[in-house]
């Protein structure tokens, strides 16, 4: 029959290709994946002349999203120019808050400041502190981080929801805590010209982003955790950093 199309033929795919596929059709339907990686050719190659530091610092997530990418064809550089970016990992299971500005210092001892600096931390908190002693422990060492280094641009992440919250005896306080603190912290970084990455497809609901412990990303989940902080670390290098 004229006009008529050919049925498709049938493949047989390895495991890890097919994941592969199904992530990047993913990517192209919720953030447009290819129009930013056509996009970045252009302005990494018009750069400074020395690479750009980016630091991920946090708990577990960070360790862990740190070891998938290591796995997978991107790398720990997230498909970024090793020549223009120079990403730098420091995950710690159960790290807390309170531990940011002293692994911060000790990292400074090198002679070495971030352009960027991505912290991930405050899930651990949520259980031992109030919401209110640890908003305002955000609050202080932020201003501090600002204060101190002044040319380092701050990415405060938005405190990721989970399926269990180990040790609460409430889970909807945990929540409510957790909900409120998002909402302060964002008017807080966009009064003092923070970023925030947040990971709104990272809904306890969906039980496929978690490990069975309920706390720990899967494979999904942290496929989904890297590429949104790939975009915005190159968007945010793209904006702030390259115009310098």
């Amino acid at each position: 029959m004229r006009g008529a199309f050919l049925p498709h033929h049938h493949i047989r795919l390895r495991a890890c290709v097919k994941e592969d596929l199904q992530m990047w059709i993913g990517f192209q339907r919720d953030f447009n994946g290819a129009t930013m990686l056509v996009e970045e050719e252009d302005w990494l190659r018009r750069g400074p002349d020395r690479a750009c530091a980016v630091w991920i610092v946090g708990h577990s997530f960070v360790r862990w999203a740190e070891k998938q990418a290591s796995s997978r064809h991107f790398g720990r550089q997230l498909g970024l120019d090793g020549a223009r970016i120079k990403l730098s990992w420091v995950g710690k299971s159960g790290m807390r808050w309170g531990e940011l500005l002293y692994v911060l210092a000790k990292r400074m001892e090198q002679g070495v400041c971030p352009d960027l600096l991505v912290i991930h931390l405050g899930e651990n908190d949520l259980v031992a502190l109030s919401g209110i002693g640890l908003l305002k422990a955000m609050k202080l060492d932020l201003g501090r981080i600002k204060e101190r280094w002044a040319d380092t641009h701050i990415v405060w992440t938005s405190l990721v929801p989970r399926r269990v919250w180990r040790g609460a005896n409430s889970f909807k306080r945990i929540e409510k805590q957790r909900k409120k603190i998002n909402r302060e912290m964002r008017s807080l970084c966009k009064l003092q010209g923070f970023s925030v990455l947040t990971h709104e497809k990272l809904v306890a609901s969906h039980t496929e982003l978690f490990r069975q412990d309920g706390v720990h990303l899967s494979f999904l989940g942290n496929e989904h955790y890297l590429l949104v902080l790939r975009l915005l670390i190159a968007e945010l290098l793209r904006e702030r950093l390259w115009d310098r």
